[in-house]
């Protein structure tokens, strides 16, 4: 019962205005970002070298809580040894992964698999809602890994208080 929560690192991938489909999940990454920094998770934001910078209002509530917040810079697909950097520049242990962003069925999904592949122990999950393509998203090409689950909502913070209530319950 102990392992109901735990606090996530939230991997924001490529928000970057530049990408249209970036526009259609800015208030769901908003929203999960929101309750990232309220419940005092570490946030990975990544995005593509040369494409701009990412959304100033993502970057300005990030800065608010600079020190649970690293910026990476890629220029691959996969931002998965980016966000390893930053978790071992920080010392930070990654026990679950959020994933938010675009574009859905390229940079976010090499990310999540290459995080879900590198880390096999660790829980990774897609929040379906906060992230886009420049094309409607197919789900059912998501790659599968026994350690990937699609979260088709953000989570609420209710639930999160009651599952950290149980798991304190249980460990005491």
């Amino acid at each position: 019962m102990a392992d109901l929560y735990r606090a996530p690192i939230l991997v924001l991938v490529d928000m970057q205005p530049i990408y249209n489909a970036s526009h259609r999940v800015l208030d769901q990454v908003e929203q999960e970002l929101s309750l990232a920094l309220s419940e005092q998770w570490h946030i990975v934001a990544l995005m593509w070298q040369g494409k701009g910078p990412i959304y100033g209002r993502l970057l300005k509530m990030m800065q608010r809580s600079s020190t649970r917040f690293v910026l990476r810079r890629k220029n691959n697909k996969d931002g998965s040894p980016e966000v390893l950097h930053a978790l071992q520049s920080k010392g930070w242990q990654a026990e679950r992964f959020r994933i938010v962003g675009v574009n859905t069925h390229q940079c976010v999904q090499a990310t999540t698999i290459g995080l879900a592949d590198k880390l096999p122990q660790i829980p990774v999950e897609v929040l379906t809602n906060a992230c886009a393509g420049p094309t409607a998203n197919d789900w059912s090409k998501f790659p599968e890994r026994e350690n990937l689950t699609l979260v088709s909502r953000i989570s609420h913070p209710l639930q999160l208080s009651i599952l950290r209530a149980a798991a304190h319950s249980t460990a005491a």
